[in-house]
C-alpha cells in the first residue's frame, strides 16, 4: 500500500463494500496519500485481509469518520442509492463531493444531498468488476465517465489520475447511451459466450476446457480491437461473403433444435445491415437469410 504520509493527504469514504467499492479501495489505497475509509454492512472479518487495513474498515458510521472526508463515492446497487445515503444524512455535509459510481442513474439521484450543502456527481467506470478487491490494474486506462456538478471535477480528475483511469464529462443523455453501449459490449458478449459453450457441449466438445477453446479467440479480437475500429477487425463467413458456410451452420443448430439458430440469424442480418462492414454479395446474403427467418 502507498506511505500515505507523503503528498497532500486526502480524506475519501467509499459507501458500499461490493465489487466496486473493494476494487476501488484497493486501488486508491494503494495510490492516494491520505485516508481511505471503506464502509459495508458486514463486519471486518468479511473482508480480505490482504488488501484492507481493519482501521480503514467500518460498518458504523461516526463524525469522527465523515466530517473529515473531502469526498464520498456510493458504490451500491442502482436501486440502492438514495436509500445508502441514510447513513451520512446525520453528519457535515457543506462543500463535500459526493459521488455515485452508477452508470444508469444520473447525478440527480444524489441532488436530495444538495439541500445539505453536498455538491453531487457521478464517476462510471467503464469497466467490468466480476470480484471483491480486483487488482489495481483493472482501473488503468479505462474511461472514467464525469457527469454532474461541474464544482466536484477537479476531486473526480484527482482519483482519476490516481486510478491511472481518463476521465471524460458528458451529460445526461450522453450518460445513458454510454451506459447502453458498455452493456452491450460487456453483458452481452458474456451472453453470446454462454451460447458458444452451450453449442460445444451440444457438439460434445467437453473434453477440453471451454475456456481454452474460446478464450485465444476472443482475446484475438479484443487485441485487434485495441487499435482499430469494429468495421476494420470483422473476419468469418460474413464478411467473406461465404453463404454456403452460414446455411450450414444455420442447418445444424436447427437439425439439433438449438434455439440459438435465430440468434445466429439475428446477428449475421446485424453486420448485414451495417454499411460499415464491406461484405461482398450483400443483397444476395440479405435475399438468402430472409428465407431461413
Amino acid at each position: 500500500m502507498a506511505n500515505r504520509e507523503d503528498g497532500i493527504k486526502k480524506k475519501i469514504l467509499i459507501i458500499g463494500a461490493g465489487n466496486v467499492g473493494t476494487s476501488l479501495y484497493r486501488a486508491l489505497s494503494d495510490k492516494l496519500p491520505g485516508k481511505i475509509h471503506l464502509f459495508g454492512k458486514q463486519d471486518y472479518s468479511h473482508q480480505d485481509k490482504r488488501f484492507i487495513l481493519k482501521e480503514d474498515y467500518t460498518n458504523f458510521l461516526n463524525p469522527e469518520i465523515v466530517n473529515p472526508v473531502e469526498s464520498i463515492i456510493i458504490c451500491v446497487q442502482d436501486d440502492r442509492i438514495k436509500e445508502s445515503t441514510r447513513s451520512i444524512l446525520l453528519f457535515r455535509l457543506t462543500d463535500k463531493n459526493i459521488f455515485h459510481t452508477s452508470g444508469a442513474k444520473e447525478a440527480a439521484e444524489l441532488d436530495h444531498l444538495k439541500s445539505r450543502g453536498a455538491h453531487v456527481a457521478s464517476i462510471h467506470p467503464m469497466q467490468s468488476f466480476a470480484h471483491k478487491y480486483a487488482a489495481p490494474e483493472k482501473w488503468r486506462d479505462i474511461i472514467l465517465a464525469f457527469q454532474g456538478n461541474e464544482i466536484c471535477f477537479p476531486a473526480a480528475k484527482e482519483i482519476a489520475d490516481n486510478l491511472k483511469s481518463k476521465i471524460i464529462s458528458i451529460d445526461e443523455e450522453q450518460k445513458i447511451g454510454l451506459h447502453v453501449a458498455g452493456v452491450m459490449a460487456a453483458n452481452y458478449v458474456v451472453a453470446i459466450l454462454s451460447v458458444a459453450e452451450n453449442i460445444l457441449v451440444q457438439a460434445g466438445l467437453d473434453g477440453i476446457s471451454k475456456n481454452d477453446i474460446l478464450q485465444p479467440l476472443l482475446q484475438g479480437v479484443v487485441d485487434n480491437y485495441k487499435d482499430h475500429p469494429a468495421e476494420d477487425i470483422l473476419s468469418g463467413p460474413v464478411k467473406r461473403g461465404d453463404i454456403n458456410v452460414l446455411r450450414r451452420h444455420i442447418q445444424y443448430l436447427r437439425i439439433h433444435k438449438s434455439k440459438d439458430a435465430d440468434l445466429y440469424l439475428t446477428l449475421a442480418k446485424v453486420l448485414l445491415n451495417n454499411p460499415k462492414f464491406q461484405i461482398p454479395g450483400r443483397a444476395k446474403l440479405e435475399e438468402i437469410l430472409d428465407k431461413y427467418s
